[in-house]
């Protein structure tokens, strides 16, 4: 029922439901919420990053970032490197990894 109605929010023009939503319990939820993020696109992903509040957002972001931007999420990656949670920094070496980045 909670996802069903995160997946509802999409369209709203708060998404702040959404993000906070990545720290729910409930993966169906996390999944609702992450696909309504999706939805509606990511404009500046390094000032949605600066705006998160906890480290599930982060994740959620790096994933979304990845997924619907590809090589034009790549700059979002040294500050994935720096964060203090090591699912965000391991997501960022398994990208740098899969994509065969180097710099």
């Amino acid at each position: 029922m909670r996802a069903a109605a995160l997946r509802a929010t999409g369209n709203a023009a708060d998404g702040k439901p959404l993000w906070a939503a990545q720290s729910d319990a409930d993966p169906f939820v996390r999944q609702a919420a992450a696909e309504s993020l999706a939805g509606r696109g990511l404009k500046d992903p390094e000032q949605l990053w600066d705006a998160t509040k906890s480290p599930s957002e982060r994740l959620a972001l790096a994933l979304l970032v990845r997924r619907l931007l590809g090589a034009a999420g790549e700059p979002l990656i040294p500050k994935m490197l720096r964060d203090e949670e090591a699912p965000v920094r391991f997501l960022a070496i398994q990208w740098i990894g899969e994509e065969g980045l180097v710099k």
